[in-house]
């Protein structure tokens, strides 16, 4: 009965169902390939990215046009036109003598730090020859209280021996003593 139940498949069927049996493999390697992509590169979004900027190309610029003043104000100020400020000296424009400030400062600022980085190192080895002295002092200190630790211990290792020795004496006294007032009485004084 059940071959004559049993049908023949054709090529295509067995072409679906071999799909429908692979189907849950392909997708875990689908997840699978999709979270290795998310790791490699989060930064970039799903949907696509920019292009990068690419540098314009530099053109010549065009000289700047001259502007000539008018001959009529000129003539009237009898000054230079109020378009160039950086004429007059006393304004701190581009004609005021600041190259004998510059070359002044170049050599001084140099000799300067150089100095200042003298004093900083001088500062900072005394300092260090100070930090040197308070170490050896606190450990001359230390060796001194150490020494006298040992001594107490030595002293409190006596006394406790001397007072052990005294106690024991005591007893052995009283004991005597109690021996003798049973065997012969009080003492008589």
């Amino acid at each position: 009965m059940a071959a004559a139940t049993e049908e023949e498949f054709t090529d295509a069927e067995l072409e679906v169902a071999t799909i429908l049996c692979g189907l849950k493999k392909t997708l875990r390697a689908r997840d699978r390939r999709r979270a290795q992509r998310l790791l490699a590169a989060p930064e970039l979004p799903s949907w696509g990215r920019r292009r990068p900027r690419s540098m314009p190309e530099e053109k010549p610029a065009a000289p700047a046009p001259v502007l000539l003043p008018a001959s009529g104000v000129a003539e009237r100020d009898g000054a230079a036109s109020p378009d160039t400020p950086l004429a007059y000296p006393e304004s701190g424009g581009d004609d005021a003598p600041m190259e004998e400030e510059e070359d002044a400062k170049k050599p001084t600022s140099h000799d300067q730090w150089v100095q200042e980085q003298h004093g900083v190192v001088a500062s900072l080895s005394q300092e260090n020859a100070h930090l040197l002295t308070q170490i050896e002092e606190y450990r001359a200190r230390l060796q001194s209280s150490r020494s006298t630790n040992e001594s107490l211990k030595q002293l409190h290792k006596l006394v406790g021996v001397t007072v052990s020795s005294f106690s024991h004496l005591l007893e052995y006294t009283l004991s005597a003593y109690h021996e003798w007032e049973a065997l012969y009485g009080p003492p008589s004084i």
